[in-house]
């Protein structure tokens, strides 16, 4: 059960560390290679829904971004490849949470600038939007990510398109 993609469609100049480029089922774990060389193991116990080996049916790189594993039991499990990247770079967790903590602090920055530009304090805005304060505040000091429905609640709240705190013409 060994899945290479064509070479030719693996452009290593480019995401190479977003491509898998080999995936192989063994005894432990699905194994996975980069393109750009980091390879890992990925546990069986850390796929949902999945006990073993014994399971698999095919294991098959749709593309270069998603694995997927074929069932006995006619059931795919999708691996997306930052799922995989995880097990095969170990920075690559610590670059994404540091990324994911300063979309929260800029997502946060807008918020607050929008409601004080609105003239609202944080107890107006949260009526507003149907959320309580220390939510509001959470957000806004970029300490909490807010759900969907949140986010599209403050922006009505704000009177704004959601877009407007998604989207800065300007560099935050």
């Amino acid at each position: 059960m060994i899945h290479e993609l064509d070479r030719n469609l693996v452009d290593t100049k480019t995401n190479a560390y977003r491509m898998m480029a080999f995936a192989e089922a063994e005894s432990k774990g699905v194994f996975v290679r980069f393109a750009d060389g980091k390879r890992g193991l990925i546990p069986y116990r850390d796929i949902g829904g999945i006990k073993g080996q014994q399971q698999l049916l095919s294991v098959h790189l749709s593309n270069r971004f998603l694995l997927l594993l074929k069932l006995k039991d006619n059931q795919t499990i999708e691996i997306p490849w930052d799922f995989a990247r995880h097990y095969c770079d170990g920075e690559f967790k610590n670059r994404e949470m540091i990324l994911r903590t300063e979309g929260r602090q800029i997502l946060g920055r807008r918020v607050n600038m929008a409601r004080t530009m609105a003239g609202l304090t944080q107890s107006q805005l949260a009526l507003r939007a149907g959320i309580g304060r220390v939510t509001l505040s959470s957000i806004e000091n970029g300490r909490r990510s807010p759900r969907y429905d949140t986010l599209m609640s403050i922006a009505q709240g704000l009177k704004l398109p959601l877009e407007s705190l998604l989207v800065s013409k300007r560099e935050d």
